[in-house]
């Protein structure tokens, strides 16, 4: 779950222009952190745990990047979807209940 404040944070694009830093995961305890940097290198931290299926693109379409271009947070059937669209046209997709 993400708490309110990460939710404010990934709706309506929140997170454009932060620089995708570093991305962990911890298996066991089903938990993901994000880091970030935003434009004036100031940290922040994406927090969901327990996330239950991730899905990470590195094909870099549009050329290299690991800049956030948009944001997004979507709710269905008690699931919660986050989306965040790259500058290099990859994207995060990780779904929580």
């Amino acid at each position: 779950m993400a708490d309110a404040v990460t939710k404010g944070m990934i709706a309506d694009s929140g997170l454009h222009d932060y620089k995708i830093d570093l991305i962990s995961i911890d298996y066991t305890a089903s938990k993901l952190v994000i880091m970030l940097k935003d434009l004036k290198g100031g940290d922040a931290e994406l927090v969901v745990c327990p996330f239950s299926e991730l899905n990470i693109t590195h094909d870099e379409p549009w050329g290299k990047g690991s800049y956030i271009v948009s944001s997004e947070l979507t709710s269905e059937g008690g699931r919660e979807t986050m989306l965040l669209e790259l500058n290099s046209g990859d994207s995060i997709t990780v779904k929580y209940a």
